[in-house]
């Protein structure tokens, strides 16, 4: 299907998981004025030390509630 309709071999779509970080409270970084494919990254963690994870909990969009 990639081959006929693009010419191409082979077609990937990009997969990251800054959505899930970004709805668990991270910030994320968006490079919107760069002309190159730059996919978004996390710009400030939500936990940084493991024992920080004590209590976080996951939004109800997160978890399909």
């Amino acid at each position: 299907m990639n081959f006929e309709t693009a010419g191409f071999e082979c077609a990937l779509i990009p997969f990251d998981i800054c959505v899930e970080a970004e709805l668990m409270g991270c910030k994320i970084k968006y490079f919107r004025n760069s002309n190159e494919s730059i996919y978004p990254n996390i710009k400030k963690r939500l936990i940084i030390e493991p024992n920080e994870i004590e209590g976080v909990e996951a939004p109800d969009e997160v978890m399909g509630r």
